[in-house]
Formats: C-alpha cells, structure tokens, sequence
C-alpha cells in the first residue's frame, strides 16, 4: 500500500515538472479593439448633377475618403453593382469614374467600404437611355428601312423589301412615337412584277427632306431624285442625271443637292441642272452621304465609301469642305476602318455627327477582335481611334443599319440588314443635340 502511494505521489511530481519546463503563449489578438478604423466614404457630389441623362457615357462621383483599391470598394446604384473605371485620391478629394450602367431609373448611389465599416449614399437618377418602337417594328418586321426625320420630329420611314406588295410604301411617323399612317401608298410606285412598267422596280435607296419640308426620294438603279409632294397624286422628277450616278444624297442650305452612286460625286443645282463635283474618282460606291455644318457654320460633304461591287462593303469615311458657289474642297479622310486592326473586315454602315463635331460609327462587327463584335455603335475619338459609345454591350442593339437626328438630342436607329429581331426601330436619347442638317431648314 505504502510503495501505491510513492508510486502515484511520483507521477504527480513527475507531472508537475513537466507542466512547469513547457512555456505557453497566447494567440495574438485578431482585432485590436483600440485601432482607430480608416474614415468612412463620402460623397460630396455626381457629376452629371442630379441625373445621368439618356447618351451620358460616364458618371463621376466626387468625395472623400475613397480607397485607392478599387478591389476594397463596392460601388452600386439600388441593388445594382457597378463597374469601376477609375479611382483617383488627393489630401482633399477622391473620384470614381464609372461607366454608364444599362439600369437606369431613380435611386441611390452607394459606396460600401468594409475596411471602414462604413455606407456612403447619394440620390441619384439615371434616365432610360433608349426605346424600342413597337409601332414602327410591328409593321416593318422582317424587311429593311431608310428612313429621316424633319425639323418636327417626324420620322418618315420607307421599307425596302426586294418585292412583293409592300415595295414602295412610305410612313410618317408623328413625334409622339405612336401615330404611324401611311404618306403614300403603292398605288403609283407599283413594282415591275409581271412585266408591269412602272419607274419603281427598286426598293428605295434614300430618303431626304429638303426645300420646303418636302420629302425627297431615290431608288436603286433609277437615275432620278424624286419630290414627293404631299398634294400630288404621284411624285415629280426633280432631276434626272447619268447612269449610276444617284443613290444616296443630301441638301445644303442653299437647295443644292449632293448625290452619288458608283459614277462619282454629283452637284444638282435648285434649277435640276447638274454637274461632277469634287475629287471622288475610281471604282467607288457610296453607302452614305450627310451635309453637316459644324459650330463655326462651315459646312462639308461627309461621304462614306466601298470598293464598287455587286455588294460593295464601306470601309472609308471622307469630309469635303463646301465653297461659297457649291464646288467641294479637296476631300479628307476621317477614317478608314480597313487599316483598323482591331476592326479588320468590318463594315460601317452608318455615320452621323453631334453638336460638337463628335463623328459616331454604326458598325457591322462579325469580324471584329478584342470583344469589339459585341457593339455596334462607336465614337471616332480625337486620336483616330474607335470606341464603344457604351462600355456595357447590353444596352445597345447589334446589328445597326442606320443613324438619323432628330431635331433635339434623340438619334434614331434602325437594324434589320443583320439581325431581323423583332425590335427593329429604336430611339436613343443623348446629351446633346446632332450637328444641325442644313436640308430640313430650307
């Protein structure tokens, strides 16, 4: 009994040595509860003030106390998160640059900054930047547009299938977007189908408003540019030139017309007479003609061109500053999507110019690389160089055909070459008004 007793006072001793000769230090603290924690965000101002309107490409945010990791920032609009574009800090302010999101709608703009265990928020609304019109898509499904807008805001649009009973109808679209009726019927622009002689065997090629808010017409493979006078039973010949040498046309502000196809460029005169004009020579098609006077009211001849074939693809945008008495300057490139590596074998299809001379793109981008086929609509920034006019592929349709102006800041387009979706006919609100169209003035 005595030696069970030495036994377990052993191992208790034993024990407590071992115990004392092992040293044990405490985990370090993962907070510290008496760090001070970095200040909370806050937002002092957005840029625009009050609200993104519809055409905005970015939106700034202005602060303090902004991280310079945008990795440690959640930014969002509603339930929204929004992407980062940049994040600039000084000692007395901070901004986030973040594109334009395809929401849109009132709410508020919030900066999430864990670090801080802090909530920035700021009310903000961001206007619905485009519209489809049922009207316009539901009776023009499935066939193609050429369409322009006069000084009002109304919209003629004409559709051009290559046969059948439609060919030949022109609309007027009032600047409600709802009001759609028929401003002449095919009774006389009946097609040659069945050996029925008519002029109008050919879907129409441009539509144009020009000396006194009349509507003016061209027709494929026809050489005539017709007046369609509201209080005529058939449209008047206006004037009549030389084979393949009008398609696509538009006014000055002193009723000339500047017209060509594949035969170069031709200058019709208010009188009908007409005569060769400027330096576009060789084997040419052109997809697109504008007359655009920009802020210091000079006035040019924007001319987009292809190679001539029997499906010419444009590729060159050229400028053509306008003379007193009409002639043209030399002409310059603007752009020429060919050398474009980015671009390599797109096609443009469309072009227009805002206020500030700022030239926008519609592209056909089946070929296009660095996730450029995914947009359809870009700006030509002042270093040549295209970019998407939304950095967000979904708030844009694909597939466009064509841009026209509205007399305020909506551009309108139309797409259905491509793409025969069921929304075909869009409006798309700006910032700021279109470069003014001489022709609609007169």
């Amino acid at each position: 009994m005595k030696t069970m007793h030495l036994i377990f006072s052993l191992s208790i001793l034993a024990l407590f040595f071992l115990c004392a000769c092992n040293h044990f230090d405490a985990p370090s603290a993962v907070w510290d509860p008496n760090k001070p924690l970095p200040k909370g965000p806050y937002i002092s101002n957005v840029s625009p003030a009050n609200t993104a309107a519809a055409g905005v490409r970015e939106i700034i945010i202005t602060g303090q106390n902004f991280s310079t990791n945008p990795d440690s920032l959640t930014v969002t609009f509603g339930s929204q998160l929004l992407a980062i574009k940049s994040i600039s800090v000084t000692a007395t302010q901070s901004t986030i640059v973040i594109p334009r999101p395809a929401i849109f709608g009132f709410n508020n703009i919030s900066i999430m900054y864990p670090a801080a265990d802090s909530i920035a928020k700021y009310p903000y609304n961001i206007e619905n930047p485009i519209t489809a019109d049922a009207v316009v898509s539901n009776i023009f499904a499935g066939n193609l547009l050429v369409m322009e807008a006069d000084r009002g805001d109304t919209i003629w649009i004409a559709n051009m299938p290559n046969s059948g009973t439609k060919l030949g109808y022109i609309y007027k679209l009032l600047p409600d977007g709802v009001t759609m009726t028929v401003f002449k019927d095919t009774s006389y622009l009946k097609p040659r189908i069945n050996n029925k002689a008519s002029d109008f065997t050919n879907p129409f090629a441009d539509l144009k408003v020009g000396t006194g808010g009349v509507l003016f017409a061209t027709f494929s493979n026809v050489n005539s540019i017709y007046r369609m006078d509201p209080a005529s039973a058939s449209p008047v010949i206006y004037a009549t030139l030389s084979a393949n040498s009008t398609a696509k046309f538009d006014f000055d502000d002193n009723k000339n017309i500047y017209t060509g196809k594949n035969n170069g460029l031709f200058l019709v005169k208010s009188d009908g007479t007409n005569s060769s004009v400027g330096d576009y020579t060789g084997s040419i098609t052109f997809g697109e003609i504008r007359v655009i006077k920009d802020a210091s009211s000079n006035k040019f001849v924007y001319a987009l061109i292809g190679a001539a074939s029997v499906k010419p693809t444009f590729t060159q945008l050229y400028k053509s500053p306008i003379n007193n008495d009409g002639t043209l300057g030399n002409k310059q490139l603007v752009y020429d999507i060919s050398t474009d590596t980015a671009f390599s074998g797109c096609t443009i299809s469309s072009l227009n110019v805002k206020s500030d001379g700022t030239i926008l793109l519609s592209l056909y981008t089946n070929s296009a690389v660095n996730g450029n086929q995914n947009y359809s609509l870009f700006v030509l920034e002042n270093n040549g160089s295209l970019t998407p006019y939304y950095k967000d592929n979904t708030i844009l349709p694909t597939g466009i055909d064509q841009l026209i102006w509205g007399s305020g800041r909506y551009l309108y387009l139309s797409k259905g070459k491509t793409n025969t979706a069921s929304a075909r006919f869009f409006r798309m609100g700006m910032e700021q008004n279109g470069a003014p169209y001489p022709g609609r003035n007169l």
